[in-house]
């Protein structure tokens, strides 16, 4: 029971990748791959400094400074998931591109661990 909130954690991750590959493959249709990452990722860091700034996060952003620099690499990383994402939606499709994904993701977890 304890590990409901976990559980329902991943659920929302997955739904929401696949409603964002959704979303963002249609942006690139009316942009381009790279402009659409763009756009996701500045209306993403409005969305989460909006909601640091609701629940009174704020003073965890002063301990920028404290953070290894390497562990920065996480913002390129997501922000190269949905360039490259929607780079493949047009030639794949959204339901083939989800599943290399996953398949991607459970590979590099297995040999990454």
């Amino acid at each position: 029971m304890s590990n409901i909130v976990p559980i329902l954690c991943a659920v929302l991750a997955g739904g929401s990748t696949a409603l964002e590959a959704f979303v963002n493959g249609e942006l690139g249709k009316n942009t381009t791959a790279l402009t659409a990452t763009f756009i996701s990722l500045v209306v993403g860091s409005i969305f989460f400094l909006i909601s640091i700034l609701i629940t009174g996060d704020l003073k965890s952003l002063g301990n920028i400074n404290d953070i290894n620099p390497k562990l920065l690499i996480g913002g390129v990383l997501g922000g190269l998931v949905i360039y490259f994402t929607v780079r493949a939606i047009p030639g794949l499709g959204v339901s083939n591109t989800l599943t290399l994904i996953v398949v991607s993701q459970m590979l590099i977890g297995f040999f990454y661990r």
